[in-house]
């Protein structure tokens, strides 16, 4: 159950982008509509230590196996966690991570729960002939797969039903995807100020992933995800193009978004 507002111990609260009375939101729901107080409850389920660890084995925090200059490693902070950054931190506020990052973390969906190290280049050839592989990090398995599958499958409901799902579909093909709307913290400290970052990530086809694409646009003072949508679709029918990918052949699966 996702009330209107989410109360704090601390005296704090947490309220969702958009105002509503009480909703019965699966998990799925919750996805579909970026509900910060869906996730917030569901964030309950683990301690603080356990998400800390899964995200740390997501890639968050922590700089890829790409190696390219100037990468940032984001910023994921170690429990003990206050009451407000023990929920906040589950729709992205005390964390930041960068599109690399986000990249890896659906391409580790896409495969079935293991992370494969992000690379730039696979091996380089020498005037000469010679061919020299470049070295990678070794798979991580981050999740079970039929907990990433199952989580794809939810995220095939943002696209198909979601509130900017119009602007994500693309006629013929499953695409898994989610929106994301990020409140840039203000440099002179003291929380967040007015700009944001908006994006969209998501894999393609949704059946069968073998592309991950992520759009990323700001800073910017659009506090939402549709403005990144069409930069998105626009991507995804060049991949499709480019690399001629066959319309999906079966229907995405049911999945209950509410109760």
């Amino acid at each position: 159950v996702v009330p209107p507002v989410l109360r704090l111990s601390n005296g704090g609260f947490i309220k969702d982008s958009f105002s509503h009375g009480t909703l019965h939101y699966t998990t799925a729901g919750v996805l579909e509509n970026s509900s910060n107080i869906g996730i917030s409850l569901l964030s309950q389920y683990l301690d603080d230590k356990a998400r800390y660890n899964y995200m740390v084995k997501f890639g968050v925090g922590q700089k890829t196996a790409a190696s390219f200059g100037a990468q940032a490693s984001g910023h994921l902070p170690k429990p003990p966690w206050d009451v407000v950054t023990t929920k906040s931190v589950e729709f992205g506020q005390g964390v930041s991570a960068t599109s690399v990052q986000v990249a890896q973390i659906f391409s580790t969906i896409a495969n079935h729960g293991v992370r494969e190290p992000s690379t730039l280049v696979t091996k380089g050839t020498a005037a000469d002939g010679t061919v020299t592989d470049t070295p990678t990090a070794k798979p991580v398995r981050v999740v079970s797969a039929k907990a990433a599958d199952e989580v794809r499958g939810m995220l095939e409901t943002v696209v198909s039903g979601g509130p900017i799902g119009a602007l994500l579909r693309i006629p013929g093909y499953r695409i898994a995807a989610k929106t994301g709307t990020a409140q840039v913290a203000d440099a002179k400290g003291g929380g967040y100020g007015k700009n944001y970052i908006i994006s969209v990530a998501g894999m393609i086809p949704a059946e069968n992933p073998q592309y991950v694409v992520v759009v990323t646009f700001g800073p910017t003072t659009l506090g939402t995800s549709a403005g990144a949508a069409p930069a998105f679709k626009n991507v995804m029918l060049d991949v499709i193009d480019r690399y001629r990918i066959p319309p999906s052949t079966t229907p995405a699966p049911y999945v209950q978004t509410t109760w």
